[in-house]
């Protein structure tokens, strides 16, 4: 199994910040030095998985099996919030 052999978390909780020149910056709360950004949510989406994935020592040919999905979908649904915690759950293709 993929999630053993590389010790990934089922999910993983990350700060994410939308600053003032329109960056999308996202921290793990639970996983020390875990970080990443982007322009858009849509690139976030794709930079939070790599960044996981990186951290954890997955190679390319198996991360293509798995991917990290948040909860909140829209990180800016609320007026005026530049922040938010989403929980992002790990999915494992079969």
């Amino acid at each position: 199994d993929i999630k053993r052999k590389y010790k990934l978390p089922d999910s993983i909780s990350l700060n994410i910040e939308l600053t003032k020149d329109n960056w999308y910056v996202a921290e793990s709360t639970d996983v020390p030095g875990l970080f990443t950004q982007a322009r858009s949510q849509e690139e976030l989406l794709d930079m939070v998985n790599d960044a996981v994935l990186t951290y954890f020592d997955v190679p390319h040919n198996e991360a293509n099996k798995m991917i990290y999905i948040p909860e909140t979908k829209n990180v800016t649904s609320l007026p005026n919030v530049t922040l938010t915690q989403t929980k992002f759950d790990l999915f494992v293709a079969v």
